[in-house]
């Protein structure tokens, strides 16, 4: 029989189950399933926080969140820029002696880091 359930795989009979990043229970009485699926609370470290598929990790980590429970982790990614302080993700800046911004989009640093004027006179 079909599986309408909300959130759910949509797989028919004993085959449906909640989707990636939702936790509840389907139950069968003849040919209707019935139950719910409700978005699966996020406590993984340096994620957004947001509860079910919406929770991803932060600007400057990465990582695989779901298996079938949030036993995943999201760890800082390297910064490759050239002249920065070599702090993997968001602790990246640029290092003593240099200036300029660096910025997160997702697991991708962007910016650069040029060498600061001096200013001391003679």
């Amino acid at each position: 029989a079909p599986c309408g359930i909300a959130n759910s795989n949509f797989q028919s009979g004993l085959d449906c189950a909640c989707a990636l990043g939702y936790v509840g229970s389907i139950q069968w009485a003849g040919p209707t399933p019935s139950g719910d699926c409700t978005p699966a609370h996020c406590p993984v470290a340096n994620s957004n926080g947001e509860d079910g598929p919406s929770c991803a990790c932060r600007d400057g980590y990465e990582g695989l969140l779901w298996q079938g429970t949030w036993a995943g982790a999201c760890g800082a990614v390297p910064c490759l820029i050239q002249d920065t302080n070599g702090i993997a993700g968001p602790g990246c800046q640029c290092a003593d002696g240099f200036q300029g911004s660096i910025s997160w989009s997702g697991a991708e640093a962007s910016g650069s880091c040029s060498p600061a004027p001096c200013g001391i006179a003679n």
